[in-house]
């Protein structure tokens, strides 16, 4: 490649400029280090001695209000965690915690959450991204669904829009005692999403369907469903909008030069 060549690309590149380039949402469960810790031991944004995770998290920027409890008890507390100071902990119950954002999610984005589980597994330990606005019918909410099982497989639910779906197991497996990142991208205009493990992709058969038909992303759900009497945990919870961009026509003339 010449010289004039290089610096055409090096100016097309340049003529794309970031914009809408949000920071991603965090909720790091932190009281004075890690994700959104204030350096301080004053129980803020979370109090990590084993206090109910509900009402728990203000102040921290990009979501609409704490984590909320809508079934069972979960707890924030110090002993068991990935980063900072703090996780979420779940143990033998049925128990839902749920949060929403500031401003539903209506182009492309990525949520990575960290998820441990020391022990024995005897339901599902599931992951939602849903409408906030139809929670009376959550499984019409939801559009991500992820979980996994008592066997320690990692599945996804492939749906169809219309609160019907096929559990897919993504031939991936969690190690008890290990913190597992998760990641998924989602477009909310196609309906369709990807799943990954520890940065292994799932090769679905064919792309990843909305379980139902959900109109704002705006909320995200960790749910222990009677699943681990040793406890499933949940840290770094990380949102993180796509960039958009626009043409620069200050750049564009600098390809001419």
């Amino acid at each position: 490649m010449t010289l004039s060549h290089r610096s055409a690309v090096c100016g097309l590149l340049l003529s794309l400029t970031a914009v809408g380039c949000q920071p991603a949402f965090q909720s790091g469960f932190n009281d004075v280090s890690g994700i959104n810790g204030d350096g301080q031991a004053d129980h803020f944004p979370f109090n990590t001695g084993g206090v109910s995770i509900d009402g728990q998290g203000a102040g921290e920027e990009g979501w609409e209000a704490p984590w909320f409890l809508s079934t069972g008890t979960a707890t924030v507390q110090s002993t068991t965690k990935f980063e900072g100071d703090g996780a979420a902990a779940f143990f033998n119950n049925t128990a839902a915690a749920d949060r929403k954002l500031e401003t539903p999610l209506l182009e492309p984005f990525s949520i990575e959450t960290r998820i441990m589980i020391p022990g024995t597994i005897t339901r599902d330990v599931i992951f939602r991204v849903y409408d906030s606005a139809l929670q009376q019918n959550i499984v019409n909410a939801i559009a991500v669904q992820w979980a996994v099982f008592s066997d320690r497989s990692f599945r996804v639910l492939d749906g169809a829009g219309d609160t019907s779906g096929v559990t897919e197991d993504t031939g991936l497996k969690l190690t008890p005692g290990v913190w597992h990142k998760v990641t998924i991208h989602v477009d909310p205009t196609a309906k369709t999403w990807t799943f990954a493990v520890d940065g292994t992709k799932y090769d679905a058969p064919d792309p990843l369907g909305f379980r139902g038909a959900p109109v704002n992303l705006d909320s995200v759900q960790f749910l222990n469903e009677i699943a681990a009497p040793d406890g499933s945990y949940l840290d770094a919870v990380v949102v993180k909008p796509k960039p958009r961009h626009r043409w620069n026509p200050l750049n564009a003339f600098l390809i001419q030069q």
